[in-house]
């Protein structure tokens, strides 16, 4: 079968969307539980400050009986974790129900590994360092955003820190949802729990994150709201514009099942478990299986 492996063109938009339903009625939802619309898409995706990357599988016309010949579509964009670095997150892999099993999926999801490692030069990166944080959280193209939470030093925790905790995010796409944020980390020093730095660390990213807009001072010792005793600080870097966030309007995060103060916490807070009321899984594809991957994509 000849079929090619593409970048997805803004003139694509409207066939990825249809697909977009397509897989809302396969779950058995309604296609109207689909929020992105079609602007959305464009603006989203070609515009100043795309928040996703798309590949698309095409085949000749004559072999699909409709014109324009795209059976299928991977669509991902770049998150951060703060234990791994950088990570591609894949929000969709599409095939039409008649092309399956013919390796298009396998060749779309290949492309999508291939081109994310080749972009970050990532293939070999696997922990974490300071060096690493610096750029990618204060460089010129910031991947990542974060909040302190900081006492005055006379309330100094008990190995003499006034930052005692922080909350980690970045921004992700869903193309049920459109712009959203995630939060990869929260956490607060053991002997300052209870006091509520959790809630207002959460609440303080949909502020600051979720928000139409929102501008960071420059200084390192900006101060967003006083609570008591403590402070949320945005950690700010020579690049601002991560914080300016449009139309974003979910926060997402994964937790310990076995941490149960944190999963009192969220529920307190209004978040929903999707895991037990949608049953979905998370998959992660590591180490040497992304380079292999990757690897095939040019075979």
């Amino acid at each position: 079968m000849n079929c090619i492996i593409r970048p997805c063109t803004v003139k694509d938009c409207k066939v990825i969307l249809q697909f977009i339903k397509e897989i809302a009625v396969h779950y058995r939802l309604p296609p109207t539980d689909v929020k992105v619309t079609l602007e959305a898409l464009r603006e989203d995706g070609f515009g100043a400050q795309p928040q996703y990357d798309c590949y698309v599988a095409e085949l000749p016309p004559q072999q699909t009986n409709k014109e324009g010949g795209i059976v299928g579509y991977v669509l991902s964009s770049f998150t951060y974790s703060t234990w791994k670095g950088r990570n591609l997150y894949v929000d969709n892999l599409y095939v039409q129900p008649q092309f399956r099993g013919q390796q298009i999926g396998k060749r779309l999801i290949e492309k999508a590994a291939q081109e994310g490692a080749t972009f970050h030069k990532a293939l070999d990166q696997v922990k974490t360092t300071p060096e690493a944080l610096r750029e990618d959280g204060f460089g010129r193209h910031p991947k990542f955003g974060c909040l302190v939470a900081e006492v005055p030093p006379d309330h100094r925790s008990k190995d003499g820190r006034t930052i005692v905790g922080y909350q980690f995010h970045y921004f992700r796409y869903c193309t049920w949802q459109g712009r959203l944020v995630f939060g990869e980390d929260l956490y607060v020093m053991p002997e300052f729990r209870g006091q509520g730095i959790g809630t207002s660390l959460l609440s303080q990213v949909a502020k600051v994150r979720l928000a139409p807009k929102f501008s960071l001072s420059s200084s390192p010792n900006c101060v967003g709201q006083i609570w008591g005793q403590w402070a949320i600080a945005p950690s700010v870097g020579p690049d601002p514009q991560l914080a300016l966030a449009h139309g974003c309007t979910q926060l997402r995060f994964m937790s310990a099942n076995w941490n149960q103060p944190a999963t009192a916490l969220y529920k307190k807070l209004g978040a929903v478990d999707v895991t037990a009321r949608d049953n979905w899984l998370v998959w992660h594809i590591e180490g040497q299986a992304v380079g292999e991957m990757a690897k095939r994509a040019t075979q």
